[in-house]
């Protein structure tokens, strides 16, 4: 894992193909029921003050290398997408339809997919 950036912009394809590949990363019923935001140069700034606070950022030895990451691409996920796609006649059978609710699932797809789709970014 990465936690010094040298500030380096990200040239657009190789962006581009690593995205390519977060979009395949496997699927469960094919359903990608994720997305990437992208926040590139300043726009970074907004995830990093949606996931730290001040008084880490002003204490935390990594903070200086992470402020100059040129890039964060932030994973979404859709839990409403698998319901749907679980509730199609071939996989009614499954029981994980919108008539079951997320509590029906033991293990929700969509935080594994999403793990995948973030797995092939970082290899």
């Amino acid at each position: 894992m990465v936690r010094s950036f040298s500030g380096e912009p990200v040239r657009r394809e190789v962006l581009e193909e690593l995205l390519g590949l977060a979009i395949r990363a496997p699927s469960a019923g094919n359903t990608a029921g994720r997305e990437f935001v992208v926040l590139e140069g300043s726009e970074t700034r907004r995830y990093w003050d949606a996931t730290t606070t001040p008084s880490w950022r002003e204490t935390s030895r990594r903070w200086p290398g992470l402020s100059k990451a040129p890039v964060a691409v932030v994973v979404l996920v859709s839990p409403d997408s698998y319901l749907r796609r679980y509730g199609e006649p071939d996989k009614a059978h499954s029981g994980l339809g919108p008539e079951s609710g997320e509590v029906a699932w033991p293990v929700p797809y969509w935080y594994f997919d999403a793990g995948a789709s973030v797995m092939a970014l970082l290899l």
